[in-house]
């Protein structure tokens, strides 16, 4: 009888690890599958991708499930579910090395577009920096206690109103800090070059 219940809560325990084990294996497979998605969803040959991550899949994990089930003697299966678990592993590293590349393609070809447009649009692009340049000056300069205030402030701020008007009203209600000031005269600068390349078309 003591035999018995021994052997009970050794199948007890068994059981137990298989259970651990399927649920690691279900994490290892769900993980990889969001992976995969994500990589089909952004890439150019869809089904192509797909094709060749679902067949590289099935193929390794049909030798190490046959492992699992026909070779697994003398606690060999514990060996298996971890090359098991290392192969999905290193697919999912792979694919996600695909992922951020999709990423940095499309950085560098927003990159390249911005180049193109800056250079069939240099003048505008200097005009809008220099206009936008004095702009930002100005409005940092407008209270006394700034570093560059003077009587040439006036004048330069009735020449930049259209791009300083916002950064006017913030220092109007709040003197510092100046770091709101350079993000809005940024976007300016952005608009200030597209509406000036618009103008030209």
């Amino acid at each position: 009888m003591i035999n018995f219940g021994l052997s009970n809560k050794k199948d007890s325990i068994k059981k137990k690890t298989m259970t651990e084990d399927n649920l690691i294996l279900l994490c290892c497979y769900a993980i990889y599958a969001l992976t995969l998605l994500t990589l089909i969803l952004r890439s150019k040959e869809r089904l192509k991708s797909c094709i060749i991550n679902l067949t590289v899949l099935g193929l390794y994990s049909g030798f190490f499930f046959y492992n699992l089930t026909f070779n697994s003697a003398g606690g060999s299966s514990l060996v298996w579910l971890v090359y098991l678990m290392f192969a999905i592993g290193l697919h999912w590293l792979i694919n996600l090395i695909g992922i951020i590349l999709t990423f940095i393609k499309k950085e560098i070809h927003q990159m390249n577009k911005l180049i193109e447009l800056y250079k069939t649009n240099k003048l505008e692009f200097w005009i809008a920096l220099i206009y936008n340049g004095i702009g930002t000056l100005t409005i940092c300069s407008v209270y006394p206690e700034d570093r560059f205030n003077g009587d040439w402030v006036f004048p330069f701020s009735l020449i930049t109103i259209p791009i300083n008007f916002f950064s006017f009203i913030y220092r109007f209600a709040e003197s510092g800090p100046l770091y709101p000031v350079f993000i809005i005269q940024f976007i300016m600068l952005i608009l200030t070059f597209l509406i000036l390349i618009l103008r030209n078309k």
